[in-house]
């Protein structure tokens, strides 16, 4: 195994953690204890609301990262109208699948019997998400579903900055031009959901970080600054409240400065959390895992017969990394059908925070799990009907998406 690799995979593996486990899943567990007939009014409480935007930003931000620095990897090379078609398609067949199945079953379960909270969704959301416009659109969506459109966004937006590039000044030029023809689309058509602004710059930082090398750099001063720098990040959010919700604000002067340095700040803070998680998640793979392998093998209980491959901690992060973006799509969904059917039990509360907890993070992995080996297999069987073809694209052995 790889380390730098299975680093990215544990980054991965954390950022999922963090979302599901520490943002969604207590607003389900407070909705099954609480008296509310729906999900809104629990979340709506004010401290929740306030922890959970910036932890849903470090989770997103890492994934968003990620998906910038993969992608470089990946795919270093986009200079031909063939490559980038293939690109395109490859990405695709990454992203639509399961998302289709997703959008499907939360219109069913949502929308149509209304599950923990109703969600109105008309037939032209459902026609524009389908097609995953949803964030250049600037149109309703289910709550994980806007992720689809920023990253098919994000993949186009890779095309147009790396087709041909000279340098990464070019880049960034190519990519603050980019941005600005967003805010045009915002603010003279209403077009481009509030998410884009966000966290675009966090994957124009993941493609330049591959780029430029900047995780093979061993510097003391580098990391001494980058971690006052990310200390100074969370002294300003302790005295700055950025607008999650409408981060892009030009009715007056004052609020166009006010967000231009949301943008920024959010931008550099970010990516900060992502080097910081990638120092953390390398001490992990160096350390930790090393170590828990080897007390695995000497642990006389397990046996002489005991198959200890399928005990490596590190492909155990492999396969929930690789499953990652499924589950992302599918949890909120899973825990919704769960909490409805335990909030109308009479058992006592702690064991339907077990069954809730437990029950549905299993449940939410397995059933992943096989959507993922299901769309797999039914895409390999469509495609041994078309020859083979060189892409022309530099592939690297990279576990995850």
């Amino acid at each position: 195994m790889n380390q730098r690799y299975l680093q990215l995979d544990v980054m991965r593996v954390l950022a999922l953690f963090i979302i599901v486990i520490l943002v969604h899943l207590p607003f389900f567990i407070k909705y099954i204890l609480s008296n509310a007939s729906d999900l809104v009014s629990v979340v709506r409480s004010p401290l929740i609301v306030d922890i959970g935007q910036y932890l849903a930003f470090f989770g997103l931000s890492i994934f968003v990262f990620l998906s910038g620095y993969v992608n470089t990897m990946r795919y270093p090379e986009l200079n031909s109208f063939h490559t980038m078609r293939v690109y395109l398609q490859k990405r695709v067949l990454k992203i639509y699948p399961q998302f289709w199945v997703a959008l499907l079953l939360s219109y069913v379960f949502f929308t149509c019997i209304g599950v923990v909270y109703h969600v109105e969704f008309g037939y032209i959301d459902i026609v524009i998400n389908s097609l995953g416009a949803n964030v250049l659109l600037n149109s309703n969506t289910f709550i994980p579903f806007w992720f689809v459109g920023f990253i098919l966004l994000a993949y186009i937006t890779y095309i147009l900055i790396t087709y041909r590039h000279k340098n990464i000044e070019d880049l960034l030029i190519r990519a603050t031009f980019i941005f600005l023809i967003f805010v045009a689309l915002n603010v003279f058509f209403g077009m481009i959901s509030n998410e884009l602004f966000i966290y675009y710059w966090i994957f124009i930082a993941g493609v330049v970080a591959h780029i430029t090398g900047f995780f093979h750099i061993h510097n003391i001063l580098t990391k001494s600054t980058v971690i006052c720098a990310a200390l100074l990040c969370i002294i300003v959010s302790l005295f700055t409240k950025p607008d999650f919700q409408n981060i892009l604000r030009y009715n007056d002067p004052i609020l166009a400065s006010q967000s231009a340095f949301s943008i920024v700040y959010l931008a550099v803070f970010g990516t900060l959390i992502c080097i910081l998680t990638f120092w953390l998640s390398n001490c992990l793979v160096e350390n930790l895992l090393s170590k828990y392998d080897s007390i695995l093998k000497d642990n006389l209980f397990l046996g002489k017969g005991a198959n200890f491959a399928s005990l490596k901690l590190d492909q155990r992060i492999v396969k929930l990394s690789n499953h990652s973006y499924t589950i992302y799509l599918f949890h909120i969904l899973v825990f919704s059908i769960l909490s409805e059917i335990l909030k109308s039990v009479n058992i006592p509360s702690i064991y339907k925070v077990g069954i809730l907890t437990i029950g549905g993070i299993i449940l939410v992995y397995y059933m992943s799990a096989v959507i993922d080996r299901w769309l797999t297999f039914c895409i390999k069987l469509s495609s041994l009907h078309k020859p083979p073809a060189h892409d022309g694209i530099c592939q690297v052995d990279q576990p995850g998406k």
